[in-house]
């Protein structure tokens, strides 16, 4: 086979993967088209947004610093780690003793 035979041929065979493709894509947009389609079909007082449920309570969490021998610094770093979370008047600090 020559050049120009060859590229034909992948020019056939491109516009027919694309087809292909074109035509997966219609035929996943349909479930879409269906549910919106529905929504549309439905009473116009069923559709409006469901109030949220209230929010739930704040949640508590830890911050695990690993550290050795850091005695000299860790202090100072995990006040101003609070201050600048905002959380200075919310948190306690524990550092725990061991050797």
């Amino acid at each position: 086979m020559m050049l120009p035979e060859l590229l034909a041929l992948w020019h056939v065979a491109l516009a027919e993967a694309l087809l292909l493709v074109a035509l997966l894509v219609a035929i996943n947009g349909l479930d879409d088209l269906a549910i919106d389609m529905l929504w549309l079909m439905m009473p116009r007082h069923k559709r409006q947004p469901q109030p949220l449920p209230p929010a739930p309570p704040p949640a508590r969490f830890a911050i695990l610093i690993p550290a050795w021998d850091e005695s000299a610094v860790i202090g100072a770093m995990l006040q101003r780690l609070l201050a600048h979370a905002g959380l200075a008047g919310l948190c306690r600090v524990r550092w725990p003793l061991s050797q």
